[in-house]
Formats: structure tokens, C-alpha cells, sequence
């Protein structure tokens, strides 16, 4: 169940889209696309190549910002999105 949207703009560079978690109870899964200049910052983990979520420190910040962002992707013409979760109580939400 989808309890708000925040439609892509070209302002903001994001998307926001908050749903009801199917599973866990009392649980809302905010889902936010958009530039990584914008969304990488706000990150506190990532999945790494073998898939195991990790803390994101300053060097693996710098590298997705500066490697692949500036570097071997934008350079190439190609366009870079960056997709983000969180979760959060229902009542935190609420309160929102």
C-alpha cells in the first residue's frame, strides 16, 4: 500500500516513494531515486560486490562520488541514478 509519493522533479534530481511493508509489521519502507549527488550522501550502508551490506566510509563515499560518478561514468554520457530504502515505524512516519 503506498501511503505517499514525491513525483521526480527536476529541482529536487529525486523521486520519493513511501509504502506500507508488505511483511513486516508496523513497518514503512521510504524508496528514494534520484541524482547521486543527492542520494549517495544520505546513505549510512551498501551492499558491496559479493552482496553483504557494509558501513559506507569516507573511501568507499569518495569512490562512488568521485570514481564512478566523475569519472568512468558521466564521462562516458552516460546517465548515473542512484536508488536508496529505509525503513521506519509507522508512527515515525506519522509524525512526519
Amino acid at each position: 500500500m503506498i501511503l505517499a509519493t514525491v513525483p521526480f522533479s527536476s529541482t529536487q534530481k529525486k523521486s520519493i516513494v513511501a509504502v506500507k511493508h508488505p511483511v513486516l509489521i508496523d513497518t514503512v519502507r521510504i524508496y528514494v531515486k534520484g541524482a547521486p549527488e543527492l542520494v549517495i550522501p544520505n546513505c549510512l550502508k551498501h551492499y558491496d560486490e559479493s552482496g553483504a551490506l557494509r558501513e559506507i566510509d569516507g573511501a568507499t563515499r569518495s569512490y562512488l562520488m568521485d570514481n564512478m560518478l566523475n569519472g568512468l561514468m558521466t564521462t562516458k554520457g552516460l546517465r548515473v541514478i542512484a536508488f536508496s530504502i529505509s525503513d521506519m515505524s509507522l508512527s515515525a512516519f506519522e509524525e512526519l
